[in-house]
């Protein structure tokens, strides 16, 4: 796993998918700001686990490129 700051490209594509996500879609440009203050941009190899199933959750997760499997 590779960690980044979210910038550039990779927050505008973030700024719509939440922009365009029923659960954060109602919120008002400075909401977006809010959260897209705290995100982190994480970069995972093919095969590698993001979480586990039954594990404590702390944070959320938006696929911006690629797809995952539950």
């Amino acid at each position: 796993m590779k960690e980044h700051a979210i910038q550039g490209q990779q927050r505008d594509w973030a700024l719509q998918a939440l922009q365009k996500s029923q659960l954060f879609g109602a919120l008002g440009p400075k909401d977006f700001e809010v959260v897209l203050s705290g995100a982190k941009l994480f970069e995972y190899e093919e095969g590698e686990v993001i979480v586990k199933e039954g594990e404590q959750a702390d944070s959320g997760f938006l696929v911006l490129h690629g797809e995952g499997v539950v």
